[in-house]
């Protein structure tokens, strides 16, 4: 049950990082975590390490100022999560490009360490998928 336990707190991003993303992008994140559950699952918070952190700014950044530039309909974040080593990223009013600036993003997560941001590969421990680097990595098999 520890095991398992510390698997979970390393897929919470800090939250001071979190609440630096919905201060950021408050369009994003109307409610933060302030949300029902059955309206948007933002209410657990940025599920995955901190090394995604700029990922996640920088995809938040390009959708708002397209938003902001075209006057288009807000886009809200309902979910952000790692699935099977990768970013997922899930919002609702998204349009083609917007779609396509999250496939990039979730892309290119397999490329970075989700615990320190330097440059990962997606590693295995035991049919747990992880994107990470040499030295997480080595840290994550002794758990």
């Amino acid at each position: 049950m520890i095991l398992r336990e510390l698997k979970l707190k390393e897929r919470k991003m800090d939250i001071e990082l979190e609440k630096k993303l919905f201060k950021s992008y408050p369009k994003l994140f109307p409610k933060g975590r302030s949300v029902n559950p059955k309206e948007s699952l933002i209410c657990f918070g940025i599920e995955c390490g901190d090394g995604w952190f700029d990922l996640i700014n920088k995809l938040c950044h390009c959708i708002q100022k397209y938003l902001d530039d075209n006057d288009m309909v807000q886009v809200v974040v309902v979910q952000v999560k790692e699935k099977f080593g990768g970013l997922r990223f899930y919002a609702h009013n998204t349009d083609t490009l917007i779609d396509g600036m999250i496939w990039f993003v979730e892309h290119n997560s397999f490329n970075v360490c989700e615990l320190c941001g330097e440059q990962g590969v997606l590693r295995d421990n035991h049919n747990w998928y992880r994107t990470l680097c040499e030295e997480c990595y080595k840290k994550w098999k002794k758990k």
